[in-house]
């Protein structure tokens, strides 16, 4: 999952009034702290299991859209490049008559079930200065130091009376794209990545502090430059395309490379895996040889090598990844229900 900018996210306190008994806002609860650490828990808020575990059904994939939470929906054009929309980006834009629609909701294919195991490593946490923790904390400072470097540069060629400016990696992947036009994207290509990219460089000398003086210029300007990257590609590509594979068992063949990009980023971008958590789900898809360990690296070489062959007796799943905010955990596979037993006594 992404570690989002966090935001306070509240419940409002309701009461009635004495005559009417309609009823009225009184006050907001803050739920979830999502900006500073709260008592007694060392991380940075997110909202990603908290939507889960409030919105999550049977059998059910769902697609939203955090600060605030929502459901999300896309549309996949699949021109001289593949170009993914979030349905936000289309105010009051046409749609393409050729794009296909990727709906907020999808059922999980009846023969298809998720295997989970355990790495054994448990992921601590709860309380300032654990592994986890730091960890953490350290992705989520990232994405809130890019989106502050964007908006230095950006604040420079903006007029006063613009709109507030982003406070997500998200939001400014919303505002690049009404910049640009999504006529002018589906007809030129998608130049979001690029332009939120530059000015984050440019920008990240202006917000570089004393917690970062440690790192040169040029390095952290870079640093911030990939979080964006791998939030942009998880975010906007792989999660809407894994769901379209998914959705249509024509395209369920392309789900594992799919998936295995956001497993790689993890590993190598977000740096948030152990061994355990960064091996289980390579050797679930039979490419295990392609992760190195000192230091840990996914290395992808899937045009020299091929997955374990089909006729040993090893079941490969279709796609596997580790999921939550790593540093330990479990992770995923998800394979065809008929050789579900077999595939989890083998993994």
């Amino acid at each position: 999952g992404n570690i989002e900018n966090g935001t306070c996210y509240t419940r409002q306190r309701m009461k009635r009034t004495d005559n009417t008994h309609a009823a009225t806002n009184d006050e907001s609860n803050i739920v979830l702290e999502g900006t500073k650490q709260g008592d007694g828990v060392g991380t940075f808020g997110g909202s990603e299991d908290h939507a889960a575990i409030l919105l999550g059904k049977k059998r059910k994939l769902r697609l939203l859209s955090f600060c605030p939470t929502r459901p999300a929906s896309f549309e996949i054009n699949q021109l001289n490049e593949l170009v993914v929309c979030n349905s936000e980006d289309f105010s009051g834009e046409s749609r393409r008559s050729t794009a296909a629609n990727q709906g907020s909701e999808l059922e999980l294919p009846s023969n298809l079930v998720f295997v989970i195991a355990y790495s054994g490593a448990r992921a601590e946490k709860a309380g300032e200065g654990t592994v986890a923790s730091i960890g953490f904390n350290y992705a989520s400072i990232l994405a809130t130091e890019a989106v502050k470097a964007y908006n230095a540069c950006r604040n420079d060629s903006v007029s006063a009376n613009e709109e507030k400016e982003p406070h997500t990696l998200a939001d400014a992947i919303r505002y690049e794209r009404k910049e640009q036009g999504i006529e002018r994207i589906l007809s030129c290509g998608d130049q979001v990545k690029k332009v939120i990219s530059d000015k984050i460089l440019a920008g990240s000398v202006a917000v570089q502090d004393a917690d970062h003086d440690d790192i040169a210029v040029n390095d952290f300007g870079s640093l911030l430059v990939k979080r964006f990257e791998q939030f942009y590609e998880e975010s906007e590509l792989l999660v809407p395309t894994a769901a379209y594979c998914l959705a249509d068992s024509d395209r369920l063949a392309m789900l594992g490379a799919i998936v295995d990009n956001s497993h790689r980023n993890a590993v190598n971008i977000l740096k948030n895996q152990i061994k355990e958590t960064a091996w289980l789900p390579l050797w679930a898809r039979g490419i295990e040889h392609q992760l190195k360990t000192e230091p840990i690296l996914y290395v992808d070489d899937s045009e020299n090598c091929e997955q374990t062959p089909k006729n040993l007796p090893r079941i490969t799943a279709l796609a596997s990844s580790a999921f939550g905010a790593g540093f330990g955990g479990s992770c995923w596979a998800l394979v065809y229900k008929n050789e579900a037993e077999k595939f989890m006594m083998q993994w």
